[in-house]
């Protein structure tokens, strides 16, 4: 029996992620991040985690598959609509917060 412990990170992180708090809190702490990378990765790995094909995620974000590889790619650049059209096909929405003095 495999302990918690020795449990490939990857099974860990995508079994929290179908969690939709988990998710949320995880693309939140990814967009606070100075590196947008961070944020893209995020997308891609709770897209991943969902077991949501490519195609109909492309098809829900209003974007070719083609599209949506650039835009979640490490060179990926992608606009406003593009990011919010994408956060709202997994099911979310962006939101600001003020900071916390200090």
């Amino acid at each position: 029996m495999k302990s918690h412990l020795t449990e490939p990170y990857e099974r860990i992180i995508a079994q929290n992620l179908r969690d939709d708090a988990y998710a949320a809190d995880y693309l939140n702490d990814a967009l606070a991040d100075p590196d947008p990378r961070r944020f893209l990765l995020a997308l891609r790995r709770v897209a991943a985690c969902r077991n949501v094909s490519i195609a109909k995620l492309a098809g829900k974000a209003r974007l070719t598959r083609r599209g949506l590889y650039y835009a979640l790619s490490k060179k990926g650049n992608p606009e406003w609509a593009t990011l919010r059209s994408l956060v709202s096909a997994l099911g979310y929405r962006i939101r600001l917060m003020p900071k916390k003095a200090g």
